[in-house]
């Protein structure tokens, strides 16, 4: 289990977020799992998804703002 920071910088903190809300997801991605498998599976999958896509966006816009200097 990851530990998590009482008080973060405003630098840490989308950070921290994401790793909260994997945390949560994991948990009901199993739960859900528990009940039929393939839901869970596909919960996986979407979450992954979402998280693969947030990141490109998040590149994007870093490369972006680089070259408005």
């Amino acid at each position: 289990m990851k530990v998590i920071k009482a008080q973060a910088s405003q630098e840490e903190q989308p950070e921290l977020a994401q790793c909260v809300y994997s945390m949560a997801m994991e948990d009901i991605i199993q739960q859900v799992s528990v009940e039929c498998k393939e839901r869970g599976n596909l919960l996986a999958h979407v979450w992954k998804s979402s998280i693969l896509n947030k990141g490109q966006e998040d590149t994007k816009k870093s490369t972006v703002s680089s070259f408005n200097v």
